[in-house]
């Protein structure tokens, strides 16, 4: 899965910390970061993932399950507007 990156262009600043700090903060939160986690599921799940997968040839083993993580924690009270954002990015594929 090709990952593609948006990266805003940095300017330098000559005056000041801050200033220089908020050049950087823009090209980070620009970035999509992503981490790799290994989970261990049930055979049966496992099963299921597949089939749904085949079924489904436009989604991927990491968008449900970046979709079913973020879902859960919205469910269990986060409140992060990124948590929603991955969210809603996973489930109308806004990543791709």
């Amino acid at each position: 899965m090709e990952q593609r990156f948006l990266v805003a262009p940095l300017r330098f600043y000559s005056a000041g910390s801050q200033n220089r700090r908020a050049a950087t903060i823009e090209v980070f939160q620009s970035m999509k970061i992503t981490v790799s986690i290994l989970a261990e599921i049930p055979e049966e799940l496992h099963e299921s993932l597949k089939g749904y997968l085949e079924d489904h040839p436009a989604w991927d083993q990491d968008r449900v399950f970046s979709a079913a993580l973020s879902l859960f924690l919205l469910q269990n009270g986060d409140t992060d507007r990124r948590t929603s954002k991955a969210y809603l990015d996973a489930l109308f594929n806004y990543a791709a």
